[in-house]
């Protein structure tokens, strides 16, 4: 009987503590959230023998398939695939020329740099195995068994002591054979470490000092610093020798560490100093003694075999067979209600409360204890304060009242109490999620309605959905909606013309501004105008909190951002993330009270020390590679090339960053041609076209927080020879020269040409004056009026009016003509015709004539020098026909060619022109000058041709053609 009491009083203690300690445990403690990267995330290995950092920020794993490059986001392998000659890589070492040396059993060893695989062969072609290094400048070299190796000329140059030399030692130092040796090419040292004793040597194996130590079991590692140390771990116990003051320092790193067993513990020389790594944590020798700069995780006890520490505060562990680990230790944050969704926070009367899904309402009091005061309800819609009097909740169950020590409850149906306000014509509070009161007003929301108590009156819209937040700004009720804010007014809805269509989730009046959350657009602030906070852009904005006169934080999907008030507007200030120590980015609300900020997030309550914030990790900007003009450049700070035209410009590059790399936005300029920054969606910047001149490329990253990395590169495009400002001056002095001389050629030119063309219009006039003469000679004139004589002897009055007539309106014609240039075709042929009625009268049937016009010709349009014709006929009249036995025929034919082109034949059957030539006062030659004047004059341009009708006849005939092309 007593033997059960005493066991159900131990089950009931043992339940009791483990409730107790379940409570603690699941209500505050210390976050230590680890992310972890295995193959799954881009390691070629899980298997991870080491972890190192480059000047640049990038992360380095040596693992047993290869070797990965982390930036924060990415990893990079390294493998035989990729120029490795081994992908089982023990040892990494980073030299700041920017090498970063592989190590493992192999033929070749070498190092990777920007990017590139650099291997060398041994010097004998054998496998070399590297145990222990020395450092020489910005070079690495090892130990393997008895050699030592040292880069030279692309080959691994080997040092050994010669058998004849170890042989000597062997019996001369201990019979029993050594348990290590190290040997450094750069200087005569030699130093042999038997079970109990250090000898160093010179090259001459002559004893320089010779040291008793504790008794080494196992091979040690050992490293030479060039001139100055040599260090050696054996055990536990570690050596550091002074090569020029010969003295040796003993540390039993059992007891300097204050550790007990040490496991799996190595050393490396980083930064300029010696670096203890292992399960135990990761520590630097200073002054003797060994400090510790990482503890070690009780959580990763077991499978951790190094720590590292990156530039921006992160601890990199690395395991044998499970990847690594990463933990940010700079920001410690304290947390309660782990795993839970902490909805609401709210600080009154001095305490913090807080609203936890499916949980209820909890107190959080100064020590971080929490108790449960009530309300298990599964969503929290609206919990704030009413001044002192009490909390005004609003959930999925209860609307509610809490003056600190009792609940004023009220069912969704029914009245609502506000502030000891009866309203009794109150409307159906089902699924009601806002509330807000104005004095005696107050106004409440839901998904498919409105009401309003105002003055004592009652307005309800129903089925108006989205209402999901309220606010009074400059004495007017400002609605959220999902279609964007709305203005309360004389009970109506009026839209505003800002945001449209746009989901508000929270509105808050803050000094003079409206701040203005929304689902994915970020946050705005409303003064004067609407006016966006760039930072928060694509953020869904939960609450707006007021923390004191000059901030405001607000609480999204991807974590807490600080707004401060510049005095006419609000400006970004800090950001809280995951990377800085919150347990989820998703916040609800915050809360922050003296130097803490309070982050109710999905993952439960957040609490950090806003002094402690290590927030400034800035990103690094790293150029891994620049083409221009198809030359590949690396890592210049000015690149000058010389002018191929288009000038293609190709710029890669890369980010280190460890914290939130996702969240970086790139930008460029490029100077003098931009001064904006402009978006770049990659990493990757390519440009053509550009002119000879100097250009400085400029990449900005922008973090939250405000960390920043701007990297810029100029490049100077020469111009070619001929481009050159002093050939182009030569050369416009030549060619303004050569302009001169032209010009002035044209100009000496166009005034002979318009003086000879003025000579020819004046001799033009004068041969028209003299052909107006020969068409009016005395001859015609006299054998005119004889042939109206004897019209008029004859008795035939009737034919020598008409002749009369004929020649009064020829002679009417010719003066009307004889000062034009050019007439039409038209009328060039009535004056012909004239012309040829009168001297068809005269000869009677004794000639026929006949004019031909091709219809295609337009007559009316068509132009030709004045009274050429009329001549030529004149020729055909009086030396062809008029000598001709018999009837005599002209036929004159006019022929298109062309648009501008025609022709004129006149053909008669005459005695022909050979008897012409004596006939020096005769038209001919006149007519020769004057188509050569017309020609010159550039109007017209005239061809003659003349031949007979038939050579071989008694009566030749001639045929004149006249080629006639209208220049203008």
């Amino acid at each position: 009987m007593i033997f059960s009491t005493i066991t159900k009083l131990l089950r009931l203690h043992i339940c009791l503590f483990l409730c107790i300690a379940g409570v603690c445990m699941s209500n505050a403690g210390f976050s230590q959230e680890f992310i972890h990267y295995t193959q799954d995330n881009g390691l070629p290995s899980n298997k991870v023998y080491m972890v190192t950092l480059d000047k640049d920020g990038f992360i380095w794993c040596a693992t047993d398939r290869g070797i990965a490059m982390y930036n924060g986001e990415n990893f990079t392998t390294y493998t035989t695939k990729n120029g490795l000659p081994l992908n089982d890589i023990w040892k990494l070492y980073y030299t700041d020329d920017g090498k970063m040396w592989y190590f493992g059993r192999s033929r070749e060893l070498g190092y990777i740099q920007n990017g590139k695989v650099y291997r060398f062969p041994s010097e004998d072609g054998n496998v070399m195995n590297p145990t222990r290094y020395f450092f020489y400048g910005k070079s690495v070299g090892f130990f393997d068994t008895f050699c030592s190796f040292y880069l030279l000329n692309g080959t691994w140059r080997k040092l050994c002591l010669d058998p004849q030399k170890e042989n000597i030692a062997r019996e001369r130092y201990d019979n029993r054979g050594w348990i290590s040796f190290f040997g450094n090419p750069i200087i005569d040292r030699i130093i042999l470490g038997l079970k109990n004793r250090m000898i160093v040597l010179n090259n001459n194996l002559d004893i320089i000092s010779s040291f008793s130590i504790p008794e080494i079991n196992v091979a040690g590692q050992g490293i030479f610093i060039e001139r100055e140390y040599f260090y050696l771990l054996a055990d536990h116990i570690f050596y550091q020798y002074n090569i020029n003051a010969h003295t040796l320092r003993i540390i039993d790193l059992e007891k300097d560490l204050q550790q007990g067993k040490l496991q799996d513990v190595y050393f490396f020389f980083e930064n300029g100093s010696i670096i203890l790594n292992g399960a135990n944590g990761k520590y630097k020798l200073q002054e003797g003694h060994f400090i510790q700069l990482i503890k070690p995780f009780a959580s990763m006890e077991s499978i951790a075999k190094g720590y590292f520490e990156d530039n921006g505060g992160n601890v990199w562990i690395n395991t044998f067979n499970d990847g690594i680990y990463k933990y940010a230790t700079y920001n410690n944050s304290t947390t309660l209600f782990m795993g839970q969704d902490v909805q609401k926070l709210r600080h009154w009367n001095g305490e913090l409360h807080a609203a936890i899904e499916n949980s209820g309402l909890y107190t959080i009091n100064t020590d971080l204890t929490s108790k449960f005061i009530g309300l298990d309800s599964l969503y929290f819609y609206q919990l704030d304060s009413l001044g002192s009097d009490s909390l005004k909740i609003l959930t999925d169950r209860d609307f509610c009242f809490y003056d600190g020590t009792v609940f004023r409850r009220q069912s969704h149906r029914g009245l609502a109490y506000m502030v000891g306000l009866k309203i009794n014509a109150f409307h159906n509070l089902t699924s009601c999620k806002y509330l807000f009161n104005d004095g005696e007003d107050f106004y409440a929301a839901a998904s498919n309605f409105f009401v309003a108590y105002v003055k004592g009156k009652t307005i309800i819209h129903q089925r108006r959905p989205g209402i999901y937040s309220i606010e009074k700004y400059k004495d007017h009720i400002i609605l959220g909606t999902t279609s964007g804010p709305k203005l309360f007014w004389h009970n109506n809805f009026i839209d505003i013309n800002y945001l449209n269509n746009i989901s508000i989730t929270t509105l808050v009046r803050y000094k003079d501004y409206l701040l203005v959350g929304t689902d994915g657009y970020g946050a705005y602030f409303y003064k004067e105008g609407l006016h966006k906070i760039s930072s928060t852009d694509g953020l869904i904005i939960y609450h707006f909190s007021l923390c004191d006169n000059n901030s405001v934080w607000l609480s999204s999907n991807f974590g807490a951002h600080e707004l401060l008030d510049a005095g006419d507007r609000l400006v970004p200030g800090r950001s809280i993330l995951r990377s800085n120590g919150l347990i989820s980015n998703i916040v609800n609300d915050i809360v922050v009270l003296n130097d803490s900020i309070y982050c109710a997030t999905d993952k439960g309550l957040c609490i950090l020390n806003l002094n402690a914030l290590r927030l400034k990790d800035n990103p690094n900007i790293i150029f891994t590679s620049i083409s221009v003009n198809d030359s590949i450049y690396q890592r210049h700070s000015k690149i000058v090339v010389t002018n191929k035209g288009n000038n293609v410009i190709n710029l890669n590059f890369d980010i280190t960053y460890l914290n939130e790399h996702k969240q970086l936005k790139n930008y460029y300029k490029i100077e003098p041609i931009s001064s904006n920054w402009e978006h770049l969606n990659s990493k990757n910047l390519s440009l053509g076209g550009l002119k000879p001149g100097e250009y400085t490329i400029r990449i900005r990253t922008l973090g939250y927080n405000g960390n920043f990395d701007e990297e810029s590169i100029s490049i100077v495009i020469k111009p070619r020879w001929f481009e050159r400002t002093e050939f182009i001056v030569v050369m416009s002095l030549l060619g303004f020269g050569v302009v001169i001389l032209v010009v002035f050629l044209v100009a000496s030119s166009i005034i002979k040409k318009r003086n000879s063309r003025y000579k020819a219009e004046n001799k033009l006039i004068n041969m028209e004056l003299y052909a107006l003469r020969s068409k009016l000679n005395p001859h015609f004139i006299f054998n005119t009026f004889n042939s109206i004589q004897l019209f008029i002897n004859n008795n035939e009055k009737e034919l020598s009016e008409k002749y009369l007539v004929l020649l009064s309106k020829h002679i009417r014609n010719v003066f009307d003509y004889s000062h034009l240039q050019s007439i039409t075709l038209e009328k060039e042929i009535g004056l012909l015709k004239d012309y040829l009625d009168i001297e068809k009268i005269r000869f009677g049937e004794k000639i026929f004539i006949e004019i031909i016009v091709d219809p295609r010709i337009n007559i009316k349009n068509t132009y030709i020098p004045s009274m050429i014709l009329q001549p030529h006929a004149e020729n055909s009249l009086a030396h062809g026909l008029f000598h001709k036995e018999g009837r005599g025929h002209l036929i004159i034919e006019f022929n298109y060619v062309d648009n501008k082109t025609y022709q004129v034949k006149i053909v008669d059957d005459g005695t022909g022109f050979v008897d012409k030539e004596s006939d020096k006062i005769s038209s001919t030659q006149v007519i020769k000058e004057r188509i050569n004047l017309i020609n010159q004059t550039g109007e017209f341009f005239i061809k003659k041709e003349k031949t007979y009708l038939d050579e071989n006849k008694k009566d030749k005939g001639t045929i004149i053609i006249l080629t006639i092309r209208h220049e203008q």
